[in-house]
């Protein structure tokens, strides 16, 4: 999904990003296990740095995909230390930020939940072979709609975050 945000600004289409970002299966897997250690550590120290390093290590996973160093590439220490960088300072904003978009996807799976799935619950009560077909199509609306809407959101946060740190050097 980031590999096609990045493309829909180079007028790349969706087959030739799912092509692309073939090759940064790898690392995006070992960022996320470091990640995912990283942020459960912190959560394991208590509730408040695990929050900390969630928002400040929120963008590693766009950092490894959109920006390159001069051999072309980010390794996946540079993601996470660059993302920290572009959140110091600017931490509770991003905090913020995040809340907000949490708050949007919560309502839209809400009224979603009221106008559609509720209805259709209610028809699965009446024949229970209908309700995995319900949770299927509510589950798949909610996934098409919500991901690229999220992916957007959090790319867009992240270039105004780079935006304000290009000028500071990463330590």
């Amino acid at each position: 999904m980031i590999v096609a945000v990045l493309g829909a600004q180079n007028g790349i289409g969706a087959i030739e990003a799912y092509k692309t970002s073939w090759k940064f299966l790898w690392k995006y897997f070992w960022l996320g296990i470091l990640w995912t250690i990283l942020i459960f550590a912190g959560f394991l120290i208590f509730v408040i740095p695990g929050i900390y390093l969630l928002v400040s290590l929120g963008f590693a996973f766009i950092i490894l995909i959109a920006e390159k160093d001069s051999n072309g590439k980010v390794s996946i220490r540079m993601s996470l230390k660059k993302s920290h960088h572009y959140v110091k300072g600017y931490w509770w904003q991003t905090l913020g930020r995040f809340l907000f978009l949490l708050l949007v996807l919560l309502g839209f799976v809400m009224i979603l939940g009221v106008v559609v799935l509720f209805p259709a619950a209610f028809a699965a009560m009446l024949n229970p072979q209908f309700s995995s077909f319900v949770q299927s199509v509510g589950g798949t609306i909610i996934n098409v709609v919500l991901t690229p809407f999220s992916t957007i959101y959090w790319y867009l946060l992240y270039e105004d975050l780079k935006k304000v740190k290009q000028s500071q050097e990463l330590i």
